[in-house]
């Protein structure tokens, strides 16, 4: 199984190219371990959110203090279970969560 380190740099639109690039190759990875759900149901409806998120910023208050908190420690038993359960693809999405 092939494994991707590269660091991104550059803008937005490098980004997107190398990202537009890398997909076909992590593609069977993800139908071999029947991610193919997540990703439609997850992935896919969240990447708007996210990029709003990233253009628009996140105003950072007590409460959302509180909440990163509570998300790092759910983060970390979510990730401890991802490592524990196999290689590849999850183990990657653990990287990418945490």
């Amino acid at each position: 199984m092939r494994q991707f380190s590269a660091m991104i740099g550059g803008g937005p639109g490098e980004r997107a190219d190398y990202l537009q690039r890398l997909a076909p190759s992590l593609e069977p990875q993800v139908q071999e371990q029947d991610l193919d759900s997540v990703y439609e149901k997850i992935d896919l409806p969240l990447a708007p959110v996210l990029a709003e998120i990233e253009r628009t910023g996140v105003a950072w208050t007590p409460k959302t203090e509180k909440m990163s908190r509570r998300w790092k420690r759910k983060c970390a038993a979510w990730k401890k279970k991802l490592e524990a359960g196999g290689i590849g693809i999850q183990r990657q999405l653990a990287d990418a969560a945490c």
